[in-house]
């Protein structure tokens, strides 16, 4: 995964750090960074979840391919994107998959979260398997290019719920 280099997530609160994590420092911090209030924003239907999103997002088009792809874009650079479909497909090209960039996880790895940096853009991705549909998996990024969006994005993340369910709850 050139180009791709881990974030402080001291970051995400916006503390000055001089020297960057560990990934286990990360996997004790990213949970609980104080994110946004998300209290003001409004609940987005999108298919087998939904997320909270600022009055500023709106939806944009985009070509579907083989999964259920939406995105919402927002002043100042900001974007979320969710791709759903088959475990094994979907999130290909994104930083999810990396290991050192994990920052928190759920139990037998039925979700993931991960905090990046690639090419000037800063970003929280997660991936989960649906927990109603075998086989299935979203993954969700929302990025910026400002740094101090970070706790805006991981809010945004944290927002997601599955079909009634929350998808950092323990299974």
């Amino acid at each position: 995964m050139i180009g791709r280099r881990m974030i402080p997530t001291a970051a995400c609160a916006l503390a000055a750090v001089a020297a960057a994590p560990s990934p286990q420092l990360a996997a004790q911090t990213c949970p609980s960074v104080a994110a946004a209030d998300t209290t003001e924003w409004r609940r987005v239907p999108a298919g087998n979840f939904t997320l909270r999103l600022p009055g500023s997002y709106r939806g944009t088009r985009m070509q579907r391919m083989d999964a259920a792809v939406r995105s919402w874009s927002a002043p100042r650079g900001r974007r979320v994107r969710s791709e759903y479909g088959s475990a094994t497909h979907v999130g290909s090209g994104t930083p999810i998959g990396d290991p050192k960039l994990v920052c928190d996880r759920g139990v037998r790895d039925a979700w993931r979260m991960v905090v990046y940096e690639e090419r000037g853009v800063f970003g929280i991705g997660y991936f989960g398997l649906d927990p109603s549909e075998e086989g299935r998996a979203l993954v969700l990024t929302a990025e910026s290019p400002r740094r101090e969006d970070l706790p805006e994005l991981l809010a945004i993340v944290r927002s997601l719920h599955w079909a009634g369910r929350p998808p950092f709850q323990q299974r």
